[in-house]
Formats: structure tokens, C-alpha cells, sequence
């Protein structure tokens, strides 16, 4: 059987510093601002899983929170380590993990930023078990934010089928040669996120065109709660 999680690592390993970003995500900073209140968020915990080379993690710590990240790219852990240190920032932690596993207690985290790391998960077993941690991890009530790509995406079923609804991209130009990518629709989050007892309670789809409008990029943005 195909080692789906090593291409993904090892594509990740090629390409962290060649496209390390500073600015976190304006949709993760937005969803926590919407959920949490201004001031008083040392003791809300939030934890980013797939930090990558810590551009969320910084933000999120700025924004007051106490912060824990974890990745399981060696060099990642390295990168984000330094950027905490540049910033003398206090509130954060930052650990490795082995694939889907969480390093963290029951119940330790009142949000979790999965970002697109469900959809890098390559079989539905693997995407199964995330979602049971995430589930374990998160304290009831708690929130997750994830965001997937829809099945109307330019990179839907250009590459090889692993899995239904889920490829190995051939595509050099755009950086995601070798990368493994699973595809949803409206439908298909719902269902995903009924089945491991969380509510979406807000639900966003936005499209952006690259390459002289030629290149359609279509993302899910999940809210969700722990029932």
C-alpha cells in the first residue's frame, strides 16, 4: 500500500522555507476574534495542529491566548521555536507529534486550528482518528476552524486517484507536485462532522482565481463546536 503520509511529509520538507509566509491567516485571526472577546485570554487554551513554520502561531500568541502548537516536521518545530524566540513571546509551547496523534490530555483546549490538515490526511482512516483526537482534546463547547477544498477547485482530479475524492497532484507549477489532497463538498462536511459529534454553526465558501484568471481555488471554511 502507498505510504500517503511520507509523500506528504516529505513534500512539506521540500518546500517550508521555500514558502514560509510572516502574516497568520486573516481567517484564523478573524474566527478567534470572533469567538473570543478582547482581553482576559491568558487562560483560554488554543492549539494549531500542523504549525508548519509557526506564521499562525505568532499571530494567535499575539492575540493574547496561551498558545500550543504541534507539527510533525522536525524543521518546522526548528523555525517556529526561533520565530517565539524573536518575539519573546511567554505563552506558547510547541511539541511534535506523530501522525494523527495529539501529545495533549483530554480536554486540555477550548480551540483548535486545524487549517487544512484534514484534507492532507490521505485515507478516511487516518481522517477518522484526527477527528476522534481532536474530539478528545477539545473541552466541551470548544471550537475547531478547518478549511477544505471543494470538488469545484482547478486541482480536483488533476493527478492520480488514492482514494475516492482523494488524489496525488501532479503540478509543478504551483507547488504541489506530489501532494496529497482530499476534496469534500457542502455535503460531505456536514456529514463528516456529524458522525464525530460536532456542530457547524457557521459555514463560509470562498473562490479566488490565480494565473490571469485561468486557475479556480475553491475553500471551505468550517466553524465548528463540540457538542
Amino acid at each position: 500500500m502507498m505510504d500517503v503520509f511520507t509523500i506528504n511529509k516529505k513534500m512539506w520538507e521540500d518546500n517550508i522555507n521555500k514558502y514560509d509566509l510572516f502574516w497568520p491567516d486573516e481567517n484564523i485571526v478573524r474566527f478567534l476574534n470572533k469567538n473570543y472577546e478582547k482581553g482576559n485570554r491568558e487562560n483560554i487554551n488554543v492549539l494549531e495542529i500542523g504549525c508548519g513554520a509557526g506564521r499562525n502561531i505568532i499571530g494567535i500568541a499575539m492575540e493574547g491566548f496561551k498558545t500550543y502548537g504541534i507539527d510533525y516536521n522536525e524543521n518546522c518545530i526548528k523555525l517556529s521555536n526561533e520565530k517565539v524566540q524573536s518575539f519573546n513571546l511567554k505563552n506558547v509551547n510547541i511539541e511534535k507529534n506523530q501522525g494523527s496523534y495529539i501529545p495533549y490530555e483530554d480536554e486540555k483546549f477550548d480551540c483548535i486550528i486545524v487549517g487544512t490538515i484534514l484534507s492532507l490526511l490521505a485515507n478516511k482512516e487516518e481522517r477518522n482518528l484526527m477527528f476522534k483526537e481532536i474530539y478528545r482534546c477539545l473541552k466541551k463547547g470548544g471550537v475547531v476552524y478547518s478549511y477544505w477544498r471543494d470538488k469545484s477547485d482547478y486541482f480536483y482530479e488533476k493527478g492520480t486517484k488514492i482514494e475516492e475524492d482523494t488524489f496525488i497532484l501532479k503540478n509543478n507549477e504551483f507547488g504541489l507536485s506530489d501532494m496529497v489532497y482530499y476534496f469534500v463538498d457542502k455535503e460531505k462536511i456536514l456529514q463528516d462532522h456529524k458522525e464525530f459529534e460536532f456542530e457547524v454553526y457557521n459555514l463560509e465558501k470562498k473562490d479566488f482565481y490565480i494565473d490571469n484568471m485561468s486557475v479556480k481555488n475553491s475553500h471551505w471554511h468550517v466553524w465548528a463546536k463540540k457538542k
